[in-house]
């Protein structure tokens, strides 16, 4: 990703940033947004367009999968030292063979995209030193988990 600038901000804007940006597309596809538990986060080490740009993919990919509309769900929580964003619907989820190599390059998990959106998210985690994973419960939609460090101190 090159050389990023991190400064220390709260998930809350960004959030809300990429909610806004979503709006129009996440109507269109007869989805409700529902955000919550964002208040409480700390403060994390972000390059904010970069990782909005991540979550922007992550919520396309969950709204994709959500082909007749329905609740599509940003979580905050914290963890310890970690700030936690997950992305939820009830859509059909993953397969469970696909689960495994849902990150690598070119996979596709909707019928959507260039089957990169996954993989740079991930990679965009990585650069603030986070963890993204994702789980996909057979028929219960998928929830894609996004782990940052905090800043110490918050």
């Amino acid at each position: 990703l090159g050389e990023l600038t991190y400064q220390p901000e709260g998930l809350q804007p960004m959030v809300e940033a990429c909610s806004l940006e979503m709006h129009e597309f996440l109507e269109a596809g007869g989805l409700t947004l529902q955000v919550d538990g964002l208040t409480s986060l700390g403060l994390v080490a972000l390059h904010r367009t970069t990782l909005q740009r991540a979550l922007a993919h992550l919520v396309r990919q969950t709204a994709c999968a959500m082909p007749v509309g329905g609740v599509l769900s940003i979580r905050g929580r914290q963890e310890g030292q970690q700030a936690c964003l997950e992305i939820s619907g009830d859509g059909a989820g993953i397969p469970a063979a696909e689960l495994p190599c849902v990150f690598e390059p070119w996979q596709r998990s909707s019928a959507e995209g260039t089957g990169l959106e996954l993989y740079v998210a991930q990679e965009v985690v990585k650069a603030h030193r986070g963890r993204l994973t994702a789980q996909s419960p057979e028929g219960q939609g998928t929830i894609f988990t996004v782990l940052l460090p905090c800043v110490e101190g918050t």
